[in-house]
Formats: structure tokens, sequence, C-alpha cells
């Protein structure tokens, strides 16, 4: 995917220049297969909502059936041309549609774990998990350093040892976080239907 540059065009919605998901994906598998990769066209229809989503499907020897979204879930306006927009797409019926950025999944340890759904999950739920510690672990850090403003702590005394329990729980809960982090990836891209479960799956070879 990463000789393929479809990924860094423009997402125009409607007008004469519209160019959107079903376009992207009709760009990839067209690239692929002139350069003798066969790619499947893929078709989502989604549970709540009439749109419907288009992306590429790869049958491979190594890992199985993936999916290909390189729209990046439709994001619009200009593309940092040095980024990689390609995602693996996660696509089970009854479950919502997940997108992570394909740099992300290849630098997964596993061979198979990284394409199958579970893994998209563990890393939605690290990614929530990560957020939420976040915030806590700023208010903590805010009221650590509010806590030392012009003061000073006695060496020995319980003052200072509580000073410094505490800050060894900030620390404690800094190591949580970049743990969480390595797990989550460097970023997070959710989808525009990731709010909705995906009713039918249809490829097109």
């Amino acid at each position: 995917m990463q000789a393929d540059a479809t990924d860094k065009r423009k997402y125009i919605l409607e007008g004469p220049g519209a160019f959107v998901c079903a376009d992207f994906a009709e760009a990839v598998h067209n690239n692929a297969e002139a350069a003798g990769i066969r790619a499947g066209g893929v078709g989502l229809a989604f549970e709540g909502t009439n749109d419907g989503h288009a992306l590429n499907a790869f049958e491979t020897t190594d890992k199985g059936l993936i999916y290909i979204d390189c729209t990046n879930s439709g994001i619009t306006g200009s593309r940092d041309a040095s980024r990689n927009w390609d995602s693996i797409a996660y696509v089970e019926k009854g479950k919502k549609y997940g997108v992570l950025p394909i740099e992300r999944v290849l630098a997964a340890e596993y061979d198979f774990y990284p394409f199958e759904y579970a893994f998209y999950t563990d890393c939605d739920n690290a990614w929530q998990e990560y957020e939420t510690k976040l915030k806590a672990y700023n208010v903590e850090v805010e009221r650590y350093n509010e806590a030392c403003v012009n003061k000073v702590f006695i060496t020995g005394s319980s003052e200072a040892q509580k000073m410094l329990t505490w800050k060894e729980e900030i620390q404690n809960a800094k190591r949580e976080l970049e743990s969480l982090k390595a797990k989550a990836g460097d970023r997070w891209v959710e989808s525009e239907y990731s709010s909705y479960l995906v009713k039918s799956v249809n490829i097109h070879w």
C-alpha cells in the first residue's frame, strides 16, 4: 500500500470534482490490478443509517483476508503528504466498523492477531482507558505542583514523606500511561461510521 498514493488524494464530498470513498476504493483496485495484485471492492451497509461505505479487500498468503481503507474514514481537507493515510479496516457483521493506522498494525509483534477484530477491540479499549487516565493524571500533576509552590519540605518530616509518596504515585501513573499508549498506538483514527454496526458486507472480486 505504501507504493500506492491514492490515500494522498483529497476527499471531496460533492460537486463536479467529487472524490469519495467509492472513488478511493476504485483507484486502489485499479492500481493493484495493474501491478498484478488481485484486489476486491467492498461495500458496507450499516444499521441505523442509509449511508454506505466502500473500501478494498485483499486475500493474502500469510495474513488471510484483510481490508484496507485508504480514505482514512472520509477525513476532509488537505492531507499531509508525509503521513500514510492507509488504514487496516476491521469488519464483522453486528460489530462497529473499526480502522487502525496501517503502521500501527504492521508494528505489532504477532502474526495473525493484529488483523483480527479482537486486536482492534483491545486497541480501542486501551485508547479509551488512556484518555480517561490521562485526564486524571493531568489533574493530579496540577494538584501536586500547586502543593509545592512556595513550600520547603524538611527531609525526614512526615510532610516531606507524604510528598515523596505522592510523587511516586504520579510517576507510576505516568508509566502506566506510557504502557497504555504503546498498546493503543501513537494516534487514534475513528471512522465516521464507527458509531454504527455493520449490517452487511459485499465483496466484489
